[in-house]
């Protein structure tokens, strides 16, 4: 690795003792529920709450992330992965839905 030699050095490091100081850096937080934002209803389209059998994979087969459901069960730098994912699901989205309708129906 050192071999590249880019701008910064491989190595062993003291900052890290045990695996709860690893953790600790991850991003885990002890009490999720708390850091939760409060759920906003975006009505700035017109949007209806969609139907009790309303399918995101069916409305949009051509997105293929929708179609995984990832287990981020014990992962506490997943945050960045999955933010990219969502994204790059809502490009999509996006992009999908400018398709369809056109700005002068809202």
């Amino acid at each position: 690795m050192n071999k590249l030699n880019s701008t910064w050095k491989a190595g062993k490091t003291s900052r890290f003792y045990t695996v709860d100081d690893i953790i600790a850096v991850l991003g885990v937080l002890p009490n999720c529920e708390a850091m939760q934002l409060p759920l906003l209803k975006s009505e700035s389209l017109g949007a209806a709450d969609p139907s009790e059998d309303f399918d995101a994979r069916k409305n949009w087969p051509e997105c293929p992330s929708i179609k995984k459901i990832r287990d981020q069960s014990s992962c506490g730098s997943c945050w960045v992965k999955y933010s990219k994912k969502n994204y790059y699901a809502n490009n999509i989205l996006g992009t999908l839905f400018k398709k369809r309708f056109h700005g002068h129906q809202f």
